[in-house]
This record gives structure tokens, C-alpha cells and sequence, in this order.
């Protein structure tokens, strides 16, 4: 008996003590800088908080399990932050850390996100 509880103990610790993903929510502060389509449908922005070109989706074909239909509905959430000089966040499952929105991969690296809010 006391074997079991010092093994679930041992792997209570081990869990607690790896890097766990969460989910991450990245800007929200600025609007979009930037928007580039590509003739091929892949869709990228620049924002204030990465600093560097990152890929959200694909007009064309399905990207990391984003379909072009909810790709055309962001693309239709940055132009109308773009125009009327909104905020954006974006919301992204499965990052690590406090700093992931800051490092996040760019162009087609980067992962999908869940979903694109236009803020206030």
C-alpha cells in the first residue's frame, strides 16, 4: 500500500513539474499594422506585439485546420480593423509560456489561431 502512494506521489510530482501548454491570447493593445494576401490565398499579418509577419490562415485551402470560409470572415475582421483603426486579439491554443505571443513562429510556421477578435 505504501508503494502505490509513494508511486502516485512520485508521479503527482513529475506532472506538476513539466512545461504544460495553455492557451494563449496575443494583443488586443493595437491594431493590425499589416495585411498581406498572397496570390496562392495565404493570409499574413503584421501587429505591433510580434513585430514580424505570421500566417493566420488561407483563402484558398484549408491551413492547419482553419477552412477558407472562416478565413474570409478574418480577413473581413482585419481590413475592418485596419479601416476603422481597431484593436485585434487572437487567441491561439497550445502555447507555452508568458513571452509566446512575442516569439510566436512566423509566416507559414506559425500555428493557427482559434480565433481573431476585433476589439473596441
Amino acid at each position: 500500500m505504501q508503494r502505490k502512494i509513494l508511486a502516485a506521489a512520485s508521479m503527482f510530482v513529475v506532472l506538476m513539474s513539466s512545461p504544460v501548454n495553455a492557451d494563449v491570447y496575443c494583443g488586443g493593445d493595437a491594431p493590425p499594422v499589416k495585411v498581406l494576401t498572397y496570390g496562392d490565398g495565404r493570409v499574413l499579418i503584421l501587429t505591433g506585439w510580434r513585430g514580424d509577419f505570421f500566417q493566420v490562415c488561407n483563402l484558398n485551402e484549408s491551413w492547419k485546420g482553419v477552412q477558407p470560409t472562416t478565413c474570409f470572415a478574418w480577413m473581413s475582421k482585419l481590413a475592418s480593423a485596419i479601416n476603422a483603426n481597431k484593436r485585434i486579439g487572437i487567441w491561439y491554443g497550445g502555447l507555452e509560456g508568458s513571452g509566446a505571443c512575442k516569439t510566436l513562429p512566423t509566416y507559414g510556421a506559425a500555428p493557427a489561431p482559434v480565433y481573431i477578435d476585433l476589439a473596441s
